[in-house]
Protein backbone atom coordinates (compact mmCIF):
# COMPACT_ATOMS: atom_id res chain seq x y z
CA UNK A 1 0.00 0.00 0.00
CA UNK A 2 1.06 3.58 -0.97
CA UNK A 3 2.24 5.58 1.85
CA UNK A 4 0.39 8.72 3.33
CA UNK A 5 2.95 11.67 2.36
CA UNK A 6 4.07 13.33 5.45
CA UNK A 7 3.58 16.97 6.32
CA UNK A 8 6.18 19.04 7.11
CA UNK A 9 6.40 20.05 10.73
CA UNK A 10 5.83 23.36 12.20
CA UNK A 11 9.43 24.56 11.90
CA UNK A 12 10.01 23.19 8.34
CA UNK A 13 6.93 25.76 7.06
CA UNK A 14 8.50 29.03 5.90
CA UNK A 15 8.40 31.69 8.05
CA UNK A 16 5.47 34.04 6.07
CA UNK A 17 3.43 31.03 7.17
CA UNK A 18 3.84 31.02 10.92
CA UNK A 19 3.54 34.52 11.24
CA UNK A 20 -0.28 35.50 10.45
CA UNK A 21 -0.99 39.01 10.45
CA UNK A 22 -2.28 39.75 13.44
CA UNK A 23 -5.48 41.42 12.53
CA UNK A 24 -6.32 38.12 10.72
CA UNK A 25 -5.57 36.02 13.74
CA UNK A 26 -8.00 38.89 15.88
CA UNK A 27 -11.08 38.15 12.85
CA UNK A 28 -10.36 34.54 13.86
CA UNK A 29 -11.24 34.94 17.38
CA UNK A 30 -15.05 34.08 18.36
CA UNK A 31 -16.63 37.33 18.94
CA UNK A 32 -17.97 37.84 22.57
CA UNK A 33 -21.75 37.77 23.48
CA UNK A 34 -22.87 40.75 23.37
CA UNK A 35 -24.65 40.29 26.69
CA UNK A 36 -23.19 37.62 28.41
CA UNK A 37 -25.61 38.01 31.69
CA UNK A 38 -28.55 37.86 29.79
CA UNK A 39 -30.60 34.71 30.16
CA UNK A 40 -31.81 32.82 27.16
CA UNK A 41 -35.09 33.56 26.24
CA UNK A 42 -37.99 30.70 25.06
CA UNK A 43 -38.71 30.60 21.54
CA UNK A 44 -41.44 33.26 20.56
CA UNK A 45 -44.85 32.23 19.91
CA UNK A 46 -45.26 33.67 16.35
CA UNK A 47 -48.60 35.29 15.23
CA UNK A 48 -49.19 37.11 12.11
CA UNK A 49 -50.26 41.04 12.49
CA UNK A 50 -51.22 42.49 9.23
CA UNK A 51 -49.30 46.00 7.93
CA UNK A 52 -52.45 47.72 8.31
CA UNK A 53 -52.50 47.45 11.89
CA UNK A 54 -51.06 50.80 12.84
CA UNK A 55 -50.56 49.43 16.62
CA UNK A 56 -49.31 45.82 17.50
CA UNK A 57 -50.92 44.44 20.54
CA UNK A 58 -49.92 41.64 23.04
CA UNK A 59 -52.19 38.42 24.13
CA UNK A 60 -51.28 37.60 27.52
CA UNK A 61 -47.20 37.07 27.39
CA UNK A 62 -47.08 35.75 23.65
CA UNK A 63 -44.48 37.83 21.97
CA UNK A 64 -44.71 39.51 18.83
CA UNK A 65 -43.78 38.67 15.19
CA UNK A 66 -42.63 41.93 14.05
CA UNK A 67 -41.15 40.50 10.61
CA UNK A 68 -44.43 41.68 8.60
CA UNK A 69 -43.21 45.30 9.00
CA UNK A 70 -40.14 44.37 7.07
CA UNK A 71 -41.56 45.11 3.92
CA UNK A 72 -41.80 48.50 4.79
CA UNK A 73 -38.02 49.65 4.92
CA UNK A 74 -36.78 52.25 2.67
CA UNK A 75 -34.74 50.52 0.48
CA UNK A 76 -31.08 51.79 -0.02
CA UNK A 77 -30.39 54.33 -2.85
CA UNK A 78 -27.78 52.97 -4.84
CA UNK A 79 -26.52 56.53 -6.16
CA UNK A 80 -26.44 57.73 -2.83
CA UNK A 81 -23.07 56.76 -0.81
CA UNK A 82 -24.28 57.92 2.72
CA UNK A 83 -24.72 55.04 4.93
CA UNK A 84 -27.85 56.35 6.31
CA UNK A 85 -29.28 55.25 3.24
CA UNK A 86 -27.92 51.80 3.16
CA UNK A 87 -29.23 51.50 6.96
CA UNK A 88 -32.12 49.11 7.15
CA UNK A 89 -34.40 48.90 9.98
CA UNK A 90 -35.53 45.26 11.31
CA UNK A 91 -38.05 45.22 13.77
CA UNK A 92 -37.24 42.06 15.93
CA UNK A 93 -39.41 40.06 18.68
CA UNK A 94 -40.64 41.76 21.71
CA UNK A 95 -38.84 40.56 25.20
CA UNK A 96 -41.38 40.03 27.74
CA UNK A 97 -40.90 40.01 31.54
CA UNK A 98 -43.72 39.76 33.97
CA UNK A 99 -43.39 41.09 37.54
CA UNK A 100 -42.42 37.75 39.47
CA UNK A 101 -39.34 37.47 37.26
CA UNK A 102 -37.99 40.03 37.17
CA UNK A 103 -37.90 39.83 41.04
CA UNK A 104 -36.14 36.59 40.77
CA UNK A 105 -33.60 38.40 38.46
CA UNK A 106 -33.15 41.16 40.89
CA UNK A 107 -32.84 38.77 43.94
CA UNK A 108 -30.43 36.72 42.09
CA UNK A 109 -28.41 40.37 40.80
CA UNK A 110 -28.84 41.77 44.53
CA UNK A 111 -27.22 38.77 45.83
CA UNK A 112 -24.09 38.72 43.47
CA UNK A 113 -23.35 42.06 43.73
CA UNK A 114 -23.82 42.95 47.08
CA UNK A 115 -20.08 42.82 48.07
CA UNK A 116 -20.34 46.61 45.58
CA UNK A 117 -22.50 48.05 48.14
CA UNK A 118 -20.80 51.15 50.23
CA UNK A 119 -23.48 52.74 52.31
CA UNK A 120 -23.30 56.50 52.37
CA UNK A 121 -22.13 56.50 55.83
CA UNK A 122 -18.87 55.35 55.45
CA UNK A 123 -17.34 57.82 53.21
CA UNK A 124 -14.38 59.27 54.69
CA UNK A 125 -15.01 62.05 57.26
CA UNK A 126 -12.61 64.28 55.18
CA UNK A 127 -14.53 63.85 51.96
CA UNK A 128 -17.62 65.06 53.76
CA UNK A 129 -15.82 68.17 55.31
CA UNK A 130 -14.67 69.28 51.70
CA UNK A 131 -17.56 69.68 49.70
CA UNK A 132 -17.47 73.59 48.35
CA UNK A 133 -14.27 72.61 46.90
CA UNK A 134 -15.00 68.87 45.83
CA UNK A 135 -12.59 67.63 42.94
CA UNK A 136 -14.14 65.96 40.15
CA UNK A 137 -12.60 62.52 41.40
CA UNK A 138 -14.51 63.08 44.78
CA UNK A 139 -17.83 63.59 43.22
CA UNK A 140 -16.91 60.15 40.96
CA UNK A 141 -16.20 58.70 44.33
CA UNK A 142 -19.63 59.85 45.86
CA UNK A 143 -21.63 59.15 42.61
CA UNK A 144 -20.63 54.90 42.99
CA UNK A 145 -21.48 54.90 46.76
CA UNK A 146 -24.89 56.43 45.48
CA UNK A 147 -25.75 54.07 42.25
CA UNK A 148 -24.60 51.09 44.13
CA UNK A 149 -26.87 52.26 47.15
CA UNK A 150 -29.63 52.68 45.27
CA UNK A 151 -29.34 50.24 42.33
CA UNK A 152 -28.24 46.89 45.01
CA UNK A 153 -29.60 47.93 48.02
CA UNK A 154 -32.90 45.97 48.83
CA UNK A 155 -33.62 48.70 51.81
CA UNK A 156 -37.21 49.85 51.41
CA UNK A 157 -36.77 54.07 50.31
CA UNK A 158 -39.33 56.09 52.63
CA UNK A 159 -40.80 59.54 51.10
CA UNK A 160 -40.17 61.29 53.56
CA UNK A 161 -37.24 63.23 54.46
CA UNK A 162 -34.51 62.86 52.17
CA UNK A 163 -31.65 61.42 53.36
CA UNK A 164 -29.89 59.39 50.40
CA UNK A 165 -27.76 62.30 50.55
CA UNK A 166 -26.73 66.01 52.32
CA UNK A 167 -28.04 69.30 50.59
CA UNK A 168 -24.19 70.23 49.80
CA UNK A 169 -23.85 67.07 48.42
CA UNK A 170 -26.94 67.05 46.06
CA UNK A 171 -25.42 71.00 45.24
CA UNK A 172 -22.17 69.60 43.94
CA UNK A 173 -23.96 66.66 42.10
CA UNK A 174 -25.81 69.22 39.99
CA UNK A 175 -22.90 70.69 39.49
CA UNK A 176 -20.90 68.22 38.17
CA UNK A 177 -23.54 66.39 35.75
CA UNK A 178 -24.16 70.48 34.67
CA UNK A 179 -20.34 70.21 33.63
CA UNK A 180 -20.89 66.68 31.87
CA UNK A 181 -23.83 67.57 29.98
CA UNK A 182 -22.70 70.32 28.23
CA UNK A 183 -20.07 69.28 26.89
CA UNK A 184 -22.87 66.93 25.09
CA UNK A 185 -23.69 68.08 21.59
CA UNK A 186 -27.50 69.49 21.51
CA UNK A 187 -28.32 66.33 19.35
CA UNK A 188 -26.31 64.09 20.81
CA UNK A 189 -24.91 61.31 18.02
CA UNK A 190 -24.07 57.76 19.27
CA UNK A 191 -23.99 54.45 17.40
CA UNK A 192 -25.61 51.22 18.38
CA UNK A 193 -26.27 48.76 20.18
CA UNK A 194 -28.31 51.55 22.67
CA UNK A 195 -30.92 51.01 24.93
CA UNK A 196 -33.29 54.16 24.82
CA UNK A 197 -36.05 54.68 27.86
CA UNK A 198 -39.14 56.78 28.10
CA UNK A 199 -41.09 58.58 30.72
CA UNK A 200 -39.84 57.54 34.79
CA UNK A 201 -41.94 60.09 36.12
CA UNK A 202 -39.79 59.35 39.55
CA UNK A 203 -41.29 55.90 39.57
CA UNK A 204 -38.02 54.37 40.84
CA UNK A 205 -39.24 50.89 41.18
CA UNK A 206 -40.19 50.68 37.45
CA UNK A 207 -36.65 52.01 36.61
CA UNK A 208 -34.82 49.73 38.69
CA UNK A 209 -37.46 46.61 37.62
CA UNK A 210 -36.20 47.59 33.78
CA UNK A 211 -32.50 47.54 35.08
CA UNK A 212 -32.99 43.77 36.52
CA UNK A 213 -34.13 42.21 33.84
CA UNK A 214 -32.65 43.77 30.76
CA UNK A 215 -29.22 44.84 32.18
CA UNK A 216 -28.01 47.29 34.71
CA UNK A 217 -25.52 50.08 34.09
CA UNK A 218 -22.84 49.09 36.10
CA UNK A 219 -19.45 48.24 35.60
CA UNK A 220 -18.99 44.85 37.73
CA UNK A 221 -22.18 43.24 37.11
CA UNK A 222 -23.73 44.86 34.24
CA UNK A 223 -23.60 45.98 30.50
CA UNK A 224 -22.32 49.90 30.44
CA UNK A 225 -19.45 48.96 28.90
CA UNK A 226 -21.11 46.67 26.06
CA UNK A 227 -24.48 49.40 25.16
CA UNK A 228 -25.23 52.58 25.47
CA UNK A 229 -28.32 54.35 27.80
CA UNK A 230 -30.49 57.15 26.50
CA UNK A 231 -33.10 58.68 28.35
CA UNK A 232 -35.76 60.53 26.94
CA UNK A 233 -37.14 63.18 29.76
CA UNK A 234 -39.58 63.30 32.21
CA UNK A 235 -37.69 61.91 35.29
CA UNK A 236 -39.97 63.84 37.48
CA UNK A 237 -43.23 65.15 38.49
CA UNK A 238 -46.13 63.00 39.59
CA UNK A 239 -44.22 59.74 41.04
CA UNK A 240 -43.02 59.88 44.32
CA UNK A 241 -39.26 59.35 44.25
CA UNK A 242 -38.54 62.13 41.35
CA UNK A 243 -35.54 62.98 43.70
CA UNK A 244 -33.72 59.90 44.08
CA UNK A 245 -34.38 59.08 39.60
CA UNK A 246 -33.00 62.18 39.28
CA UNK A 247 -29.70 62.09 41.49
CA UNK A 248 -29.22 58.29 40.26
CA UNK A 249 -29.53 59.50 36.65
CA UNK A 250 -26.91 62.16 37.80
CA UNK A 251 -24.87 59.58 39.08
CA UNK A 252 -24.93 57.34 36.20
CA UNK A 253 -23.63 60.47 34.19
CA UNK A 254 -20.60 61.60 36.49
CA UNK A 255 -19.52 57.43 36.25
CA UNK A 256 -19.88 57.09 32.44
CA UNK A 257 -20.45 60.23 30.59
CA UNK A 258 -20.00 58.53 27.24
CA UNK A 259 -21.83 55.43 27.44
CA UNK A 260 -25.21 57.53 29.36
CA UNK A 261 -27.19 60.37 28.15
CA UNK A 262 -29.53 62.21 29.44
CA UNK A 263 -32.54 63.96 27.18
CA UNK A 264 -34.84 66.59 28.23
CA UNK A 265 -38.27 66.09 28.56
CA UNK A 266 -41.31 68.89 28.98
CA UNK A 267 -41.50 68.00 32.87
CA UNK A 268 -37.49 69.11 32.58
CA UNK A 269 -38.90 72.76 33.13
CA UNK A 270 -39.84 74.88 36.07
CA UNK A 271 -43.29 75.91 34.97
CA UNK A 272 -44.17 72.53 34.64
CA UNK A 273 -42.60 71.20 37.85
CA UNK A 274 -44.53 73.98 39.92
CA UNK A 275 -47.63 72.51 38.88
CA UNK A 276 -46.69 68.57 38.54
CA UNK A 277 -44.94 68.08 41.75
CA UNK A 278 -40.87 68.04 41.22
CA UNK A 279 -41.13 71.66 43.02
CA UNK A 280 -43.53 70.58 46.11
CA UNK A 281 -41.03 67.19 46.66
CA UNK A 282 -37.84 69.62 46.86
CA UNK A 283 -39.96 71.97 49.57
CA UNK A 284 -41.00 68.86 51.57
CA UNK A 285 -38.13 66.23 51.69
CA UNK A 286 -35.22 68.80 52.39
CA UNK A 287 -35.20 70.88 55.32
CA UNK A 288 -36.75 74.18 55.30
CA UNK A 289 -35.82 77.35 53.48
CA UNK A 290 -32.59 74.92 51.44
CA UNK A 291 -35.66 72.84 48.90
CA UNK A 292 -36.31 75.40 46.94
CA UNK A 293 -32.78 76.50 46.29
CA UNK A 294 -31.40 73.26 45.64
CA UNK A 295 -34.94 72.37 43.60
CA UNK A 296 -33.11 75.18 41.37
CA UNK A 297 -30.04 73.97 41.42
CA UNK A 298 -31.57 70.87 39.92
CA UNK A 299 -32.91 73.23 37.42
CA UNK A 300 -29.85 74.74 36.14
CA UNK A 301 -28.61 71.29 35.09
CA UNK A 302 -31.89 70.71 33.26
CA UNK A 303 -31.13 74.00 31.33
CA UNK A 304 -28.03 72.28 30.11
CA UNK A 305 -29.62 68.82 28.55
CA UNK A 306 -29.50 67.77 25.22
CA UNK A 307 -32.83 68.10 23.43
CA UNK A 308 -32.76 65.13 20.91
CA UNK A 309 -30.23 62.24 19.87
CA UNK A 310 -29.40 60.39 16.59
CA UNK A 311 -28.57 56.68 16.85
CA UNK A 312 -26.13 55.55 14.13
CA UNK A 313 -27.24 58.14 11.89
CA UNK A 314 -30.44 56.60 11.25
CA UNK A 315 -33.06 57.01 14.01
CA UNK A 316 -33.74 60.23 15.46
CA UNK A 317 -34.53 60.34 19.18
CA UNK A 318 -36.34 62.95 21.00
CA UNK A 319 -39.55 63.67 23.90
CA UNK A 320 -42.04 64.92 22.10
CA UNK A 321 -41.55 65.07 18.34
CA UNK A 322 -41.26 67.00 15.17
CA UNK A 323 -44.80 69.11 15.44
CA UNK A 324 -44.91 71.46 12.85
CA UNK A 325 -41.57 73.32 12.94
CA UNK A 326 -39.08 70.90 13.25
CA UNK A 327 -37.66 70.06 9.98
CA UNK A 328 -34.22 69.33 9.84
CA UNK A 329 -31.49 67.83 12.45
CA UNK A 330 -29.72 71.39 11.54
CA UNK A 331 -32.71 73.22 13.67
CA UNK A 332 -32.04 71.49 16.80
CA UNK A 333 -27.88 71.32 16.53
CA UNK A 334 -28.63 75.70 16.23
CA UNK A 335 -30.64 75.87 19.76
CA UNK A 336 -28.15 77.73 22.41
CA UNK A 337 -27.96 76.27 25.87
CA UNK A 338 -28.49 76.71 28.72
CA UNK A 339 -31.99 77.11 28.00
CA UNK A 340 -34.18 78.21 30.69
CA UNK A 341 -37.49 78.23 29.05
CA UNK A 342 -38.19 76.09 26.00
CA UNK A 343 -41.65 77.20 26.05
CA UNK A 344 -40.59 80.38 25.04
CA UNK A 345 -39.96 78.71 21.50
CA UNK A 346 -41.96 77.17 18.90
CA UNK A 347 -39.22 74.86 17.83
CA UNK A 348 -39.04 73.61 21.36
CA UNK A 349 -42.67 73.45 22.05
CA UNK A 350 -42.56 70.79 18.95
CA UNK A 351 -39.58 68.87 20.30
CA UNK A 352 -40.68 68.96 23.87
CA UNK A 353 -44.98 68.70 23.94
CA UNK A 354 -45.93 67.82 20.04
CA UNK A 355 -47.97 64.00 19.76
CA UNK A 356 -48.78 62.01 16.63
CA UNK A 357 -52.29 62.26 15.58
CA UNK A 358 -54.85 59.64 16.63
CA UNK A 359 -54.52 57.12 13.45
CA UNK A 360 -52.34 57.16 10.39
CA UNK A 361 -55.35 58.18 8.45
CA UNK A 362 -55.23 61.60 9.96
CA UNK A 363 -52.33 63.41 7.94
CA UNK A 364 -50.53 66.71 8.21
CA UNK A 365 -50.97 69.02 11.09
CA UNK A 366 -53.56 69.52 13.68
CA UNK A 367 -54.30 71.20 17.05
CA UNK A 368 -53.21 69.40 20.25
CA UNK A 369 -55.75 68.59 22.83
CA UNK A 370 -52.98 69.15 25.38
CA UNK A 371 -53.30 73.05 25.12
CA UNK A 372 -52.76 76.21 22.86
CA UNK A 373 -50.03 76.45 20.66
CA UNK A 374 -49.44 72.80 20.81
CA UNK A 375 -49.71 70.68 18.10
CA UNK A 376 -49.79 66.80 16.14
CA UNK A 377 -48.38 65.57 13.02
CA UNK A 378 -49.66 63.08 11.27
CA UNK A 379 -48.00 60.07 9.05
CA UNK A 380 -46.67 61.99 6.60
CA UNK A 381 -44.91 64.54 8.50
CA UNK A 382 -43.00 61.59 9.44
CA UNK A 383 -42.21 60.13 6.38
CA UNK A 384 -41.14 63.46 4.95
CA UNK A 385 -39.20 64.42 8.15
CA UNK A 386 -36.95 61.05 7.86
CA UNK A 387 -36.96 60.89 3.86
CA UNK A 388 -35.07 64.99 4.31
CA UNK A 389 -32.92 63.81 7.00
CA UNK A 390 -31.70 60.44 5.56
CA UNK A 391 -33.59 58.86 8.61
CA UNK A 392 -34.97 55.37 8.87
CA UNK A 393 -37.09 55.87 11.87
CA UNK A 394 -38.18 58.29 15.08
CA UNK A 395 -38.33 57.06 18.74
CA UNK A 396 -40.12 59.52 21.41
CA UNK A 397 -41.58 59.20 24.93
CA UNK A 398 -43.99 61.97 26.41
CA UNK A 399 -47.26 59.60 26.25
CA UNK A 400 -48.48 56.67 28.29
CA UNK A 401 -49.25 53.45 26.14
CA UNK A 402 -51.06 50.61 27.07
CA UNK A 403 -48.30 48.30 25.86
CA UNK A 404 -45.34 50.32 27.29
CA UNK A 405 -44.48 51.17 23.60
CA UNK A 406 -47.12 52.12 20.07
CA UNK A 407 -45.91 51.67 16.59
CA UNK A 408 -47.39 54.79 13.93
CA UNK A 409 -46.51 55.72 10.36
CA UNK A 410 -46.47 51.76 9.40
CA UNK A 411 -43.76 51.77 11.68
CA UNK A 412 -41.62 54.70 11.53
CA UNK A 413 -42.46 55.98 14.88
CA UNK A 414 -42.38 54.44 17.87
CA UNK A 415 -43.62 55.54 20.98
CA UNK A 416 -41.55 53.98 24.43
CA UNK A 417 -43.11 54.95 27.96
CA UNK A 418 -41.00 53.05 30.80
CA UNK A 419 -42.95 53.86 33.90
CA UNK A 420 -45.80 50.92 34.61
CA UNK A 421 -49.21 51.22 37.00
CA UNK A 422 -48.84 55.19 35.32
CA UNK A 423 -49.74 57.42 38.70
CA UNK A 424 -51.56 53.97 40.05
CA UNK A 425 -54.64 54.76 37.77
CA UNK A 426 -54.00 53.05 35.04
CA UNK A 427 -52.89 49.07 34.61
CA UNK A 428 -50.28 50.03 31.74
CA UNK A 429 -47.16 48.15 31.09
CA UNK A 430 -43.10 49.60 30.70
CA UNK A 431 -41.13 49.16 27.70
CA UNK A 432 -37.89 50.58 26.56
CA UNK A 433 -36.04 49.91 23.02
CA UNK A 434 -33.26 48.50 22.24
CA UNK A 435 -31.30 49.08 19.03
CA UNK A 436 -28.35 46.95 17.64
CA UNK A 437 -26.44 47.34 14.53
CA UNK A 438 -25.08 44.09 12.46
CA UNK A 439 -22.39 44.87 9.82
CA UNK A 440 -23.13 48.13 9.29
CA UNK A 441 -26.29 47.46 7.03
CA UNK A 442 -29.12 46.67 9.36
CA UNK A 443 -30.59 48.19 12.82
CA UNK A 444 -32.36 45.37 15.03
CA UNK A 445 -34.75 47.10 17.02
CA UNK A 446 -36.56 45.33 19.78
CA UNK A 447 -39.06 46.14 22.27
CA UNK A 448 -38.29 44.96 26.00
CA UNK A 449 -41.52 44.91 28.05
CA UNK A 450 -42.19 44.77 32.03
CA UNK A 451 -46.08 43.65 32.66
CA UNK A 452 -47.69 46.30 35.35
CA UNK A 453 -47.96 45.03 38.27
CA UNK A 454 -50.84 46.57 40.28
CA UNK A 455 -49.56 46.05 43.73
CA UNK A 456 -46.82 48.79 42.80
CA UNK A 457 -47.34 52.08 45.13
CA UNK A 458 -46.86 54.21 42.11
CA UNK A 459 -49.78 56.65 43.18
CA UNK A 460 -49.43 60.45 41.74
CA UNK A 461 -47.76 61.38 45.49
CA UNK A 462 -47.46 64.90 45.05
CA UNK A 463 -50.47 65.96 43.23
CA UNK A 464 -54.07 65.69 42.75
CA UNK A 465 -54.97 62.79 40.64
CA UNK A 466 -57.44 64.23 39.15
CA UNK A 467 -55.52 66.48 36.87
CA UNK A 468 -53.51 63.06 35.16
CA UNK A 469 -53.70 63.10 31.63
CA UNK A 470 -55.43 60.01 30.50
CA UNK A 471 -54.01 57.37 29.12
CA UNK A 472 -53.35 56.61 25.32
CA UNK A 473 -55.12 54.62 23.59
CA UNK A 474 -56.00 54.75 19.83
CA UNK A 475 -58.17 52.80 17.17
CA UNK A 476 -55.64 50.99 14.07
CA UNK A 477 -55.85 52.77 11.72
CA UNK A 478 -57.30 50.82 8.51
Amino acid sequence: PQQQPQLPQQSQLPQQQQQQPQQQQQSQQPQQPQYSQQQQQPQPVKQTVPVTDRRLSRIGQDDIDMADYQQNNVAPDPQTPDRRQSMKVRLRDTVLVTPSMAHKRRFEEVAAGQHAIRKIDQIAPSLRSSFHTMLPDQVRSLAENVASSLMLSQTPISPDEFRLLSPEDVKQFCIRARQLVMNDAMCVEVNGPVKIFGDIHGQLGDLLELFTAYGTPHDSHGDVQLIQYIFLGDFVDRGTFGLEVTILLFALKILYPTRVFLIRGNHEVREVQRIFGFWEECKARFPAAIGEQLWEEFNLTFDCLPIAALVSNAVFCVHGGIGKTVNSIDQVRAIVRPLSNPNDMPLCMDLLWSDPTESDSELGVKDSLRGQNLSMFGPDRVMEFCEANGLQMIIRAHQCVQDGFEFFARGKLITVFSATNYCGVYPNDGAIVQIDTEENKFLNVRIKVVKCNMATNSQDFWRNKNNVSPIKSRPTAS
